[in-house]
Order: C-alpha cells, then sequence, then structure tokens
C-alpha cells in the first residue's frame, strides 16, 4: 500500500506553511468528504486523492489558501468518482436476447429454404399462401379478390401447406 499523504506527508517534503495552513482546516476538510462520502473506506481514498493532487498542485506553483483549495480538490475527486462508475465484472452464463450465431445461419437456412419452396408453387397457390399466412386475410376474403370459390381457396391451402412441409423436411430444416 502506499504511504499515506496528508499535512504531515507534506511537511516533509518541505512545505512548512502549507502544511500549517492544511492542519489548521484538516477537520474541515475531512468533515467536508465525510458529509458527502458515507463509506469511511471511501472517504479515506477520496482524502488521500486530494492529498496528492495538492501535492502536485504545491510542486507546481504557488497555492495562496491551502484550505479553500484543498475542498475545491476534493470536491472536484468527489466529483470524478460519480462520473466514473465502477465497472464490475460481467458473469459468463449472463442470458443474452441476441440469438447465438448458429441460430442465426440457421435462421437464415430455414428462410432461404422456405422462399425457395414459396417461389416452386405454381402462382395462384403461392398467391393464396401469401395472402392467408403472411397478409392475414380470411378465405371469404382472399376467394373474393382472386375471383375464386372459397372451397378453391381451401384446396389451394392444403396442398401448399403439404408442399412446403415436405420441402422443409427433406431439407432437414424443419
Amino acid at each position: 500500500m502506499a504511504a499515506e499523504m496528508g499535512p504531515t506527508r507534506m511537511l516533509s517534503l518541505g512545505y512548512p506553511d502549507i502544511v500549517a495552513d492544511l492542519l489548521a482546516g484538516n477537520r474541515r476538510l475531512l468533515a467536508f468528504i465525510r458529509n458527502r462520502i458515507r463509506n469511511p473506506a471511501e472517504a479515506d481514498d477520496v482524502y488521500q486523492e486530494t492529498m496528492l493532487r495538492m501535492l502536485e498542485r504545491v510542486r507546481e506553483g504557488d497555492v495562496r489558501q491551502p484550505v479553500p483549495y484543498a475542498l475545491r480538490v476534493a470536491h472536484s475527486v468527489i466529483l470524478d468518482r460519480v462520473d466514473t462508475p465502477v465497472q464490475e465484472p460481467l458473469a459468463d452464463d449472463l442470458p443474452c436476447a441476441s440469438p447465438a450465431p448458429d441460430q442465426v445461419v440457421s435462421g437464415r437456412q430455414r428462410l432461404a429454404a422456405l422462399t425457395s419452396a414459396l417461389r416452386a408453387l405454381p402462382p395462384q397457390r403461392r398467391e393464396v399462401v401469401v395472402r392467408r399466412r403472411l397478409k392475414g386475410q380470411s378465405r371469404q376474403e382472399i376467394a373474393r379478390a382472386m375471383g375464386i370459390s372459397e372451397e378453391t381457396v381451401k384446396k389451394h391451402l392444403t396442398r401448399a401447406l403439404a408442399q412446403l412441409a415436405a420441402v422443409m423436411g427433406e431439407d432437414g430444416a424443419a
């Protein structure tokens, strides 16, 4: 674990004036952090990060008001933690709504076989199937639209579905 960073550590690095101010305002800084971060371990992490950032800033230049500046730094550290969600490892067995690649391939093969089987039907039979199964029309609506009897519609449907089932079963895709 890294060495703790706080005002006394800064003192050993040669910043006595800033350290005196931070020691005087240390309780205020800790209270500020703990009022915003309820988890003590996380509050300690925020404090450590604040002190590290303070040290970097002190090394870069003159910090005139260490305590107010430390409060702003702590606020920034807290916001950084809120903006960065914790990534939890994903379980290997999480369900997925998307089909597996082999299911996609199988589905595409079945669709291609069905399309081919539909194209092989006589035109009138194909139209009856499309109107009934894809467009959801009743036998009566189909008969009226195509100018054929309902009994003919029923025969076309029965024969078409038997043909499609035979083709889909032969390909092993059913």
